[in-house]
């Protein structure tokens, strides 16, 4: 017999479809031609518009994640750099790097995870735009795991005569921002205890530097209303 996919998974499938079929349509236009000033700023609108709406979901591949894993599957030089300048548009556009997917990651979590000796000046670029906009190195997953962790593991598994690039160092060793280093330190018993009360923009904060909070916030099998990703980006359905 067949059985229906949950809701939510139905959703899930739904929403990575829209990503999906959008972003390759985005990539396909700059391969043919560069968008004019006109097309570039319809562009931009419509997907400021999506972006506004994706702040709202959680557990979602969000355009930058496939951006981001669509550009480290890229070989090709020229595919590489119009790749990294689509997420450069998607950030300059008001995606947001703290968000997570269905996994816990952020876009960071899942550069870091290829970061290698060999990564390119284009590897450089992307991990700078996506933290300059607003990524956090020290971002946990349910499981704890921040970029920093990842940033650090991946160093230690140097073999012999292998180096990072001097700007690796500088990322694991950089100053956190102060509200990071709070969020990091507030005991977990009086966290607990007190969750309930705080706003929502804070447990938000709070839930992206400790694991705890993330997992007291689970996802609702059934997310609120929020507009149709077609309905947003025009899409016919």
């Amino acid at each position: 017999m067949f059985h229906r996919a949950p809701v939510s998974v139905q959703i899930q499938a739904n929403c990575n479809s829209v990503v999906q079929r959008t972003y390759v349509l985005i990539i396909t236009v700059f391969k043919v031609r560069h968008p004019d000033r006109e097309e570039s700023e319809r562009l931009n609108r419509v997907l400021g518009g999506y972006f506004r709406v994706e702040k709202r979901r959680k557990g979602f591949t969000s355009f930058l994640h496939l951006a981001v894993e669509r550009f480290l599957e890229t070989r090709a030089d020229d595919e590489v750099m119009i790749a990294a300048e689509v997420i450069q548009m998607f950030i300059d556009n008001g995606a947001d790097p703290r968000i997570i997917d269905y996994d816990g990651k952020t876009a960071l979590h899942l550069l870091a995870e290829r970061c290698s000796p060999n990564c390119k000046e284009s590897y450089f670029s992307v991990f700078d735009a996506v933290l300059e906009g607003g990524g956090h190195l020290d971002q946990v997953t349910a499981d704890g795991v921040t970029v920093l962790m990842i940033l650090q593991e991946k160093k230690k598994q140097l073999i012999r005569g292998e180096i990072f690039d001097p700007r690796i160092d500088d990322w694991i060793n950089g100053i956190l921002l102060l509200q990071c280093y709070c969020a990091q330190n507030i005991p977990q018993k009086s966290l607990v205890k007190s969750t309930a009360a705080v706003p929502p923009h804070i447990k938000e904060f709070l839930a992206q530097h400790m694991p705890q909070v993330q997992k007291q916030d689970q996802l609702p099998t059934l997310p609120p209303k929020f507009p149709s990703g077609y309905r947003v980006l025009g899409i016919p359905r």
